[in-house]
Order: structure tokens, then sequence, then C-alpha cells
């Protein structure tokens, strides 16, 4: 989802961690609707985006920077 500026120039894609975030709260609120199976996903894809973000923070030299 791209954030649309207040300047009113070419939108950006939102942060990482907030995306990471949303997911974590989708596989969250499937959990409780006893949706396991759908969960299950989301936490493979929770972990897969934890891995790619540490990936690209290593390759900027910010181990532990904001994404």
């Amino acid at each position: 989802m791209r954030i649309p500026p207040t300047d009113g120039g070419a939108p950006r894609l939102g942060s990482r961690r907030s995306v990471l975030l949303d997911a974590m709260q989708l596989g969250q609120e499937l959990t409780l609707e006893g949706n396991d199976e759908r969960a299950s996903r989301m936490d493979a894809i929770v972990v897969t985006l934890r891995e790619l973000i540490a990936i690209a923070n290593r390759a900027r030299g910010t181990q532990g920077g904001s994404a």
C-alpha cells in the first residue's frame, strides 16, 4: 500500500516494520477466529518478513535500525 505524501509528490511504500506489524495483527485476528490454517500461513509470512528486514538492515549496515 502506498502512503500519500503531504507535499503532493509521488506516494511511497509503507515501512517494512508497519507491514510486519499488520501481518502480525492479521495472524492474531485469524487465531482468535479459530482459523488456524490461515493463521499458520501468516506466521510463515511474518518469519519471512523478519528475515528480509534483517537482511536489508545488514546490507545497509544498520543491524537494529528501523526498516
